[in-house]
C-alpha cells in the first residue's frame, strides 16, 4: 500500500490472491530502474561496455615486418605477399639501394587461435544478451498473466501496466540491452574486417541497428503521436 505498488495493483486484492513477494519483485527489476539514479547507472554501464569491447584492440592474425630489399632471381616466387613501399630515386638502380624496403606479410597462427577465441567470446554475449532481452520480455507477459486480476485498471478496463507496454521496448532495463548488442554486433564486425572476411563493417552494423531499432523507434513515435501522450504529459507535469 505504500508508493507506485499502491497505484498499480489493489492491496486487498494482493493480500488474498496474489503474491506479494512476486509483486515485489516486478517492481524491483521493471519500476524501480525508471528511477533517475537507476536511469543514470544504466547509461554508466552502456559506456563501460563500449570501453571494455574496445579496450585491448583486436586479435592480429598476421604479422608485417621490414627489410632491407635484396634481389632475387625471377624463378625463385616463394615469398609471402609483398607490399612495396620504395622510396624515390632517380637512380636507374633504385632496386638495388639499401632505403628500399620490402614489407612483408605472414600468416600468424596464433594469432588465428587467439582470434577465433575472441571471435567466439563476442558471439556469445551477444547470444547471452539477446536471451536475456527475450527472458525480460517473457518475464512480463508471465508475471501480467499470473497477477492480471490484482492490476488496477483504468475506465475501459485496461490495466495501468499494459497501457504503457507499446514503449516497453524503450524501458531501461532492456534499452540497455539493446544498446549492448549494438556494440557487439559492431565489435565482431570489425573482427571480421581485421581479418579479411569483410572490406567495411559499417553497413552491417547499419543493417543491425536498422533491423532492430528502426522498428522500435516507429513504434514509439506512432505510439506517441495516436495516444498523445506527450500532450498529456506537458499538461500534467510540466512546472
Amino acid at each position: 500500500d505504500i508508493g507506485p505498488a499502491a497505484a498499480l495493483f489493489d492491496g486487498e486484492c494482493v493480500k488474498g490472491a496474489c503474491s506479494a513477494t512476486d509483486i515485489s519483485d516486478f517492481m524491483s527489476e521493471f519500476v524501480e530502474p525508471l528511477r533517475l539514479e537507476r536511469m543514470l547507472e544504466a547509461m554508466v554501464s552502456i559506456l563501460v561496455t563500449i570501453v571494455l569491447h574496445q579496450l585491448g584492440g583486436l586479435p592480429a592474425t598476421s604479422r608485417w615486418f621490414t627489410h632491407t630489399h635484396t634481389p632475387v632471381p625471377s624463378s625463385a616466387s616463394t615469398t609471402p605477399r609483398v607490399d612495396r613501399a620504395t622510396t624515390p630515386s632517380t637512380s636507374p638502380d633504385a632496386e638495388l639501394e639499401m632505403h628500399d624496403v620490402i614489407r612483408l606479410t605472414s600468416v600468424y597462427g596464433m594469432g588465428w587461435v587467439i582470434w577465433v577465441l575472441w571471435m567466439a567470446a563476442v558471439a556469445g554475449q551477444w547470444c547471452f544478451t539477446l536471451t536475456a532481452f527475450i527472458l525480460k520480455l517473457e518475464a512480463y507477459f508471465t508475471f501480467e498473466d499470473r497477477h492480471r486480476q490484482c492490476m488496477t485498471e483504468l475506465g475501459d478496463g485496461q490495466a495501468v501496466l499494459n497501457v504503457s507496454l507499446p514503449v516497453m521496448g524503450v524501458h531501461p532495463a532492456l534499452l540497455v540491452l539493446q544498446i549492448s548488442m549494438l556494440v557487439q554486433v559492431a565489435t565482431f564486425c570489425a573482427g571480421l574486417q581485421s581479418a579479411g572476411f569483410i572490406t567495411n563493417c559499417n553497413v552491417y552494423i547499419w543493417r543491425w541497428a536498422s533491423f532492430f531499432t528502426l522498428p522500435l523507434l516507429a513504434m514509439l513515435v506512432g505510439y506517441f503521436l495516436f495516444t498523445l501522450s506527450f500532450v498529456v504529459g506537458a499538461i500534467h507535469h510540466s512546472p
